[in-house]
């Protein structure tokens, strides 16, 4: 799919990593630069209630794609890389499902996808990651916190609020307080500081759900007054990055004479194509790995297309060697 993409200069590759297109992201990558320099350190962790639901399906499976590393860590993994510019190269990680079971889920039928994960990336330019997603909390409740730290300061993403902090402002004041001789100017200078010191809001993001995205069979049963208790489908800062990516695809075929998509418009800047999208699984491939193993493993991204059936090419070739 990644080669055939190629031939085609009509045709959009795309995944679905909306949290690129937010605001919040956009904003914070512009502030790398300026607030955190180099970065050194990235720390991300997710808290949520439980994915599944009332009966078994595919969420419920590893192999079919459940688990909290395949559906909230792909788009954390494509994130960071968004942010710094950087890939994993070697992985550890620890995977586990607490919960196997559940009333409606029971008998046979058993639960296999990842529902706790600690994640260690080392990055190919020095960076050390440290992931930590969790479904432990009450069913609805979210939260979502990423600092990225570096030689100049730090930047903290707390859902859709971007917060910054350099290092530099914290040794002028401190410099200054310790310049003051007088008890009463000291007492002065150390009150202001407190205020001067806090971190900076470069993004504040309201988090109002869209009622629009809420399951459509849950929401026809219900009154207006319960459907602001309803979480919605997905988390309203992952549904927010997913509407703003629709609206940048709309824009980039809004073309009144021509075939080809505008590759300078929003989607061809930020969009995450399919080369993105192999990494994301060569990584996620790797936190399996490692959980199975405990052992670091390295990132290897698929170049060529995998035999379907390895067994049968052996056999051929030792045919026609021997012939």
């Amino acid at each position: 799919m990644v080669h055939a993409a190629q031939y085609y200069p009509s045709l959009i590759c795309l995944l679905s990593h909306g949290l690129r297109f937010h605001p919040a992201f956009i904003q914070m990558r512009k502030c790398v630069e300026k607030y955190v320099g180099v970065p050194k350190l990235c720390q991300c962790r997710l808290d949520m209630g439980p994915t599944l639901g009332k009966t078994f399906n595919w969420l419920c499976d590893d192999v079919m794609g459940g688990g909290n590393v395949t559906l909230f860590g792909s788009h954390l993994i494509d994130l960071i890389t968004y942010l710094t510019g950087q890939k994993a190269s070697r992985i550890h990680a620890v995977t586990k499902t607490l919960i196997p079971q559940t009333r409606g889920i029971s008998g046979t039928r058993r639960i296999t996808s990842t529902d706790f994960a600690v994640v260690q990336m080392e990055m190919d330019s020095g960076m050390f990651v440290s992931m930590t997603l969790s479904n432990q909390m009450a069913r609805g409740h979210f939260s979502q916190e990423l600092l990225l730290y570096g030689s100049k300061g730090f930047l903290r993403a707390d859902g859709g609020t971007i917060k910054g902090f350099t290092y530099t402002r914290q040794e002028k004041e401190y410099q200054r307080t310790n310049s003051t001789t007088t008890q009463g100017n000291e007492f002065q200078y150390q009150k202001t500081n407190l205020e001067e010191l806090k971190e900076i809001i470069l993004y504040e993001d309201s988090e109002d759900a869209d009622f629009l995205l809420i399951d459509r069979s849950i929401r026809s049963s219900c009154s207006n007054d319960e459907v602001h208790n309803i979480s919605a489908l997905f988390p309203p800062i992952y549904m927010d990055g997913l509407l703003k990516l629709l609206g940048c695809l709309r824009e980039a075929f809004n073309i009144p004479n021509g075939r080809e998509w505008k590759k300078e418009s929003a989607v061809g800047l930020l969009g995450s194509g399919f080369e993105e999208g192999l990494y994301v699984q060569a990584v996620i491939e790797a936190i399996k790995e490692s959980s199975k193993t405990n052992q670091w493993i390295k990132v290897s991204i698929i170049t060529e297309e995998p035999d379907p059936n390895p067994t049968l090419t052996a056999a051929v070739r030792t045919s026609t060697i021997s012939m």
